[in-house]
C-alpha cells in the first residue's frame, strides 16, 4: 500500500473497531468525504420540492392506512393520477409498496402529532393535506437521505481498505453524492433513491460476503421498484465471483429475502387477487402506452426495445445519460479498458470483477428496460429515473480504476462531473423535479434566471459555495497526501 493510499486508510480506517453507534458516528465525523457528506445533508434538510404526483401515490396509501386501516385508497385517489383499478372498483397505488410500507411507522407518529386532537375525518384530512409536503420530506430525509449516506460512508471506507486512492476516493464520493439521477430524487419520496439506496446496501453486503444481508436489501431493492427484479441476473453472477452460491451462502441469501419477498406477496395478493400480479395490470388507462396486439410484460413493456428511445436514453438532451451524467460512460469505457488490458494485477482484484460486472449489466438492462415502454422520459422530470437504481453503482468504478488509468483520464473524470453538478444545482436551487421533454440545462438555466428569480439564485450561490468549500478541503487533504509521498 502506498503512502497517499495509507493517508486515506488511516483519515477513517481507525473508526472500523469499537461499538457500532460509535464506530458510526466516528464515520461521519473521520471519512476522508466526511464535507461531502455533510454537504448533501445540508442540502437536501435545507431545500424541499413540491412533491408531484407519484410521492403522492404514496401519501394517499399511508393515509388510508392511518384513517382506514385499510391499503384502498377509494377516499384519497383523486389526489393523484397515480392509482390502479381493480375489476371490484377500489382504488390502490400503483406504486411498488416498499417506500409507503416502511415509512409507514414514522408517517403514524407524524400524523397523530398533527391529527390526534381533531375529532372529524374531513378536518383530519384537511390538515393532512396541508402538512403533507412537510411530511414526504421528512420522510425522505430519515429513510433516504440519511442512509444513503451511511451506505455511501460505509462503501467508501471499504474503497479505503482496498487501497484506493484519496483522489479517486472525493471523486466517487461526489459523483455518489450530486452527481447521479438518485441524488436528484433523494429529498422527495419517488421511490427511486431508496431503490438506489438498497442495492448500494446490497452490493456492500455482497463485498463483506454478508449473504443473509445481501437477500434482505435486494428484497427491500425490489420492494421500492418493480424493475430492480431485473437485477437478479446481474446479482447472481456477482454472488457466483464472491464464492456466495455454496449451500448454506445460498440458503442464507434466500433466508434474508424471504421477508421483503413474503411481504411482497401478500400485499399484492391483498390489493390485485395474487401474489404475481402487480399494480400495472390495472393500471390508470392514461399510462398504457403499448397497443393491445403487443405483447407486454407487467401490462406496460414491450420485448423488444423502441430503438429512437434508446438513443434519447443514451444521448439526447432531454435525458441522455451523456448530458446529465456522462461521468457514467465514461467510468464504464475507463473499466472495459482497465479489464481488457488486465493490468495492475487487474485479475488479484476480486472486487473490480465483479462491481464492474454488477454495474455495467445492471444499467445495460435497466437502460434496455427503460426503452421498451413510450413513459422513458419517467413522467417529465429531471433525469432517466427508472436507470436511478444502477447509475450510482458506476460511481464505486471511478474509485476502484482510478490508479490504473492515464492522468487525463482522471481529468475526464473531473471535467465530466462538472454537468451533473451543474444539474443538481439548478434542480435544488429551482426546487423542481418535473421539467418538461426539452433539454434539461437549458430548461433549469432559464427557470433559475426567469421569474422569481431572486430566491433560486440565493439557493444556487448558497450551494456553490458550500461546493467551493468542499473542493478546496478536499484538495488540501489530497496535497497534504501527496506531500507525505514525496517526503
Amino acid at each position: 500500500m502506498s503512502s497517499d493510499q495509507a493517508e486515506a486508510y488511516r483519515s477513517g480506517g481507525s473508526c472500523v473497531r469499537g461499538e457500532l453507534v460509535k464506530s458510526l458516528a466516528c464515520l461521519f465525523i473521520r471519512s476522508p468525504v466526511r464535507d461531502w457528506a455533510w454537504l448533501f445533508l445540508a442540502i437536501n434538510l435545507l431545500f424541499t420540492f413540491y412533491s408531484a404526483a407519484n410521492p403522492a401515490a404514496r401519501w394517499t396509501m399511508m393515509v388510508a392506512m392511518v384513517e382506514d386501516h385499510s391499503l384502498r385508497i377509494d377516499k384519497y385517489y383523486f389526489h393523484t393520477c397515480d392509482w390502479s383499478r381493480t375489476p371490484d372498483g377500489h382504488y390502490y397505488s400503483n406504486k411498488a409498496p416498499g417506500p409507503s410500507l416502511i415509512g409507514y411507522p414514522l408517517f403514524w407518529l407524524l400524523d397523530r402529532s398533527d391529527t390526534s386532537e381533531i375529532p372529524t375525518r374531513a378536518s383530519r384530512d384537511y390538515i393532512r393535506t396541508a402538512v403533507r409536503e412537510n411530511n414526504l420530506h421528512t420522510l425522505a430525509v430519515f429513510t433516504q437521505v440519511i442512509p444513503f449516506t451511511l451506505v455511501t460512508l460505509l462503501l467508501i471506507r471499504e474503497l479505503q481498505k482496498l487501497g484506493a486512492p484519496l483522489a479517486g476516493l472525493h471523486i466517487a464520493a461526489v459523483a455518489l453524492f450530486f452527481g447521479n439521477t438518485a441524488s436528484l430524487f433523494m429529498n422527495t419520496y419517488f421511490g427511486h433513491s431508496m431503490a438506489a439506496m438498497f442495492v448500494l446496501f446490497t452490493v456492500l453486503s455482497v463485498h463483506r460476503r454478508w449473504a443473509f444481508r445481501a437477500g434482505l436489501f435486494f428484497g427491500l431493492a425490489v420492494m421500492c421498484d418493480y424493475a430492480d427484479i431485473l437485477l437478479v441476473l446481474p446479482l447472481a453472477l456477482a454472488l457466483a465471483f464472491k464464492g456466495l452460491l455454496s449451500q448454506r451462502r445460498l440458503v442464507a441469501f434466500l433466508a434474508g429475502g424471504a421477508g421483503p419477498g413474503l411481504i411482497f406477496a401478500v400485499y399484492h395478493k391483498i390489493c390485485f387477487g395474487s401474489p404475481f400480479t402487480l399494480s400495472t395490470k390495472y393500471v390508470n388507462p392514461e399510462f398504457i402506452d403499448v397497443p393491445k396486439n403487443e405483447t407486454a410484460v407487467w401490462g406496460v413493456l414491450r420485448i423488444l426495445p423502441k430503438t429512437n428511445i434508446l438513443k434519447k436514453l443514451l444521448y439526447s438532451p432531454e435525458r441522455g445519460i451523456a448530458y446529465t451524467q456522462l461521468w457514467v460512460l465514461v467510468a464504464i469505457v475507463a473499466t472495459l479498458i482497465v479489464v481488457g488490458l488486465r493490468n495492475s494485477n487487474f485479475w488479484e482484484r476480486v472486487t473490480l470483477r465483479w462491481v464492474a460486472i454488477f454495474g455495467i449489466l445492471s444499467l445495460a438492462i435497466m437502460v434496455w428496460m427503460n426503452a421498451c415502454f413510450n413513459g422513458w422520459h419517467g413522467g417529465l422530470t429531471c433525469g432517466p429515473r427508472y436507470l436511478a437504481s444502477a447509475l450510482p453503482v458506476c460511481a464505486l468504478l471511478i474509485a476502484l480504476t482510478y490508479s490504473r488509468i492515464p492522468s487525463w483520464v482522471r481529468q475526464l473524470y473531473v471535467v465530466t462531473l462538472i454537468p451533473s453538478l451543474l444539474l443538481y444545482v439548478l434542480v435544488f436551487g429551482c426546487k423542481d423535479v418535473l421539467a418538461p421533454e426539452s433539454p434539461l440545462h437549458e430548461y433549469y438555466l432559464s427557470s433559475a434566471f426567469g421569474a422569481g428569480s431572486g430566491p433560486k439564485l440565493f439557493r444556487i450561490f448558497l450551494m456553490l459555495l458550500g461546493m467551493g468549500w468542499a473542493t478546496y478541503r478536499a484538495f488540501q487533504s489530497v496535497s497534504r497526501s501527496r506531500e507525505s509521498v514525496v517526503a
